[in-house]
């Protein structure tokens, strides 16, 4: 073999190694998923209202979506049809193409106060809402005792967007032991239809 053509060979050698070296790593990737590893993006509710006495006297909880379902909601959780809360409070007016209003309601509960958001985590694909409630405790003054137990709620007005929202309660056990969350509802904002009102 002379020398001209050992040139070209040599080349083309390199050059073949050189795809291998730039394509392997390529074929050999596996597809991730686009949102594995998104990092949560904390915040709280826009406006949010809590008390210790509400209509509804069951366990309910919603994801309002619509002027008109938050008006049968208001209703029921009032007791009237306006918008006047005889324990204090008037409804949110709410933007239903930008926001969602957060209904929890947790029936008759003789020491709980109120609902209380925590937090508001939201990832490209859903939306994670936390809350406790406000116990009563021996330091804590307790509304007037109107003869009826507590009912309380809590209705929080959060960013709107198309994907599943989550509702998560904050469980606690001793006082030294830190809250275990537990999932007591998750709506497809997406695909969301009215609730009927409890």
């Amino acid at each position: 073999m002379n020398k001209s053509s050992i040139g070209p060979i040599c080349h083309a050698i390199a050059a073949t190694a050189a795809l291998l070296l730039f394509a392997a790593p390529v074929s050999l990737a596996r597809p991730a998923h686009k949102h594995a590893d998104a990092v949560p993006v904390r915040s709280r509710p826009i406006m949010e209202m809590s008390g210790a006495y509400s209509k509804v006297s069951n366990r309910y909880y919603a994801v309002v979506t619509s002027e008109k379902e938050w008006e049968r909601i208001w209703a029921r959780h009032s007791g009237q049809a306006e918008s006047v809360l005889a324990v204090g409070g008037t409804r949110f007016n709410v933007d239903f193409d930008r926001y969602a209003v957060v209904a929890v309601f947790q029936g008759i509960q003789p020491y709980n106060l109120g609902v209380v958001a925590q937090s508001v985590d939201e990832t490209p694909d859903r939306t994670v809402f936390r809350f406790t409630n406000r116990w009563v405790t021996t330091t804590e003054d307790s509304p007037a005792h109107t003869g009826a137990p507590y009912t309380p709620f809590g209705l929080f007005v959060i960013s709107r967007a198309s994907k599943e929202v989550v509702l998560e309660e904050a469980v606690y056990g001793e006082k030294t032991k830190s809250a275990t969350y537990t999932v007591r509802a998750s709506f497809n904002i997406l695909g969301s239809k009215p609730r009927p009102a409890p």
